[in-house]
């Protein structure tokens, strides 16, 4: 009977080990954390490839990735016209063109930081893949910081791009060339440019056309940049275990030129000119708001009701013509419950210049009861 008892708290103590190192094998902490973003491990075509004639890129990774904020990070350059897919399936991301690429040109998809692995969120930074439609890939490149203007604030997550077409209007008319996604310090990086003069901005895209509008954030440089490279060479030493010289090893490098481009980022506070309200607050006063101030001010040619007066108003101006109210003097118009006028003021149009068109604009007022 003792032998047996002991037999069964021997056993329950055996047990009670065994499942403790269980236990402690299976332990959330699970071994020590993992820092180390995803790498490449194959692509098809290969980065750098030449002649591509494909309409579909795959890059798989050593583990599972996610991509996230895809439609805020990723940019392609140049621009296709319609949004290629772009997708995540296990290790593998896809880019399908959904249209034929221009031929002899340099395509770059850019990721900036949103690839990352699936456990951890380790970002794999600044990864861009480059091919070419033609016999040669461009391959210099320029890097630099983008700075708020009035606080030196670093600009994260701001469109840059280049221009070869030096035209001063270029900005506004022609999307930009190559473009690149400051990450959160600031710092961008335009890659895979052809040898050439060019004009480098920075813009607060909003609309997504990689073009300026004028009621946008935007930097740029007076002086034109031309990119090139610079070699230089660096040396390593390995010691012995009884630190004497081993070997001394020396590695050419490549700089790319320039790499301190700085952009200040400024709002000009154009805002857009067009009629952004209008009423008749009272029996004998008409008001229109603008959408800017104005340098002149419209012409009111009264449609109905007919007046005798050539003068039927008098203007008071608020805040620099961009809110307008039109006392009227007539009797006659006073008395009427609509009045229809044609007038005749400044527009924007698309390109942000200004246009002089005519409205009809109808005032109605109601007297109250």
């Amino acid at each position: 009977m003792m032998r047996n008892r002991w037999t069964y708290w021997l056993l329950t103590a055996v047990v009670g080990v065994l499942l403790a190192a269980c236990a402690s094998i299976g332990s959330p902490e699970g071994g020590p954390r993992d820092y180390t973003p995803p790498s490449v491990v194959k692509s098809s075509p290969e980065p750098g490839s030449v002649n591509f004639k494909g309409n579909k890129v795959e890059i798989t990774f050593d583990e599972i990735i996610n991509l996230k904020d895809q439609q805020k990070k990723v940019i392609i350059s140049p621009a296709p016209k319609t949004q290629p897919l772009i997708r995540t399936v296990g290790k593998k991301v896809t880019v399908e063109f959904r249209e034929p690429l221009e031929e002899n040109t340099t395509y770059v998809i850019d990721f900036s930081n949103a690839i990352e692995d699936n456990n951890e969120s380790n970002r794999l930074e600044g990864y861009a893949f480059a091919f070419s439609t033609g016999d040669e890939i461009d391959s210099l490149a320029v890097s630099g910081i983008v700075l708020r203007a009035k606080d030196l604030e670093p600009m994260q997550h701001i469109i840059v791009g280049l221009h070869s077409n030096l035209d001063d209007t270029a900005f506004t008319n022609i999307p930009l060339e190559r473009v690149s996604r400051t990450d959160d310090c600031g710092r961008f990086t335009l890659r895979n440019l052809k040898p050439g003069n060019y004009h480098v901005f920075a813009l607060n895209d909003v609309d997504g056309d990689y073009r300026m509008a004028r009621t946008e954030d935007i930097a740029f440089l007076d002086d034109i940049i031309v990119p090139s490279t610079s070699e230089y060479t660096s040396q390593d030493t390995v010691f012995t275990f009884d630190r004497k010289v081993d070997t001394v090893m020396t590695a050419t490098h490549t700089l790319f030129l320039p790499n301190d481009l700085l952009l200040c980022m400024f709002n000009e506070g154009y805002r857009n000119h067009y009629v952004r309200q209008t009423g008749r607050p009272s029996d004998n006063k008409l008001h229109v708001l603008f959408g800017a101030p104005n340098d002149s001010l419209p012409t009111m040619e009264v449609l109905r009701p007919a007046v005798h007066q050539r003068d039927w108003y008098r203007v008071e101006r608020i805040l620099d013509n961009d809110s307008l109210f039109y006392w009227i003097t007539d009797s006659a118009m006073i008395k009427t419950d609509t009045i229809i006028v044609a007038m005749t003021y400044l527009r924007s149009d698309a390109a942000d210049q200004l246009e002089q068109v005519t409205d009809t604009i109808r005032f109605g007022y109601r007297k109250p009861n």
